[in-house]
């Protein structure tokens, strides 16, 4: 189970939830970088549940708009397979950098 943005607020974030999934062995993965988090203290906070329970981490560029397309990535080894997903996930190279969201358009 992949865990997007757990304690983004401005979106649908698990917040407590996040950490009960963790401790109860129920998470797989931590986005710990999410591009469109502007305060990075809630990036780091994910991060820092990822490593509170040995999970791996990942990045994520949320990207609802063509502007968004690789605001974050994973330059990750090889893998075949779930298992050897989250083992090549582990040495991952995460690359990312924050981006607005698209502004949105007035209603008509």
């Amino acid at each position: 189970m992949y865990l997007p943005h757990p304690f983004d607020l401005a979106r649908g974030s698990l917040g407590a939830a996040a950490e009960r999934l963790c401790a109860d062995g129920m998470a797989d993965i931590v986005e710990v970088f999410n591009a469109k988090i502007a305060d990075q203290a809630l990036n780091d906070r994910a991060a820092a549940l990822a490593a509170l329970w040995d999970l791996p981490g990942a990045a994520g560029s949320d990207a609802h708009d063509p502007d968004g397309v690789g605001a974050a990535y994973l330059e990750m080894p090889d893998f075949e397979g779930p298992a050897s997903f989250l083992t090549s996930l582990r040495s991952a190279r995460m690359v990312g950098e924050y981006r607005a969201h698209a502004p949105r358009f007035p209603a008509q």
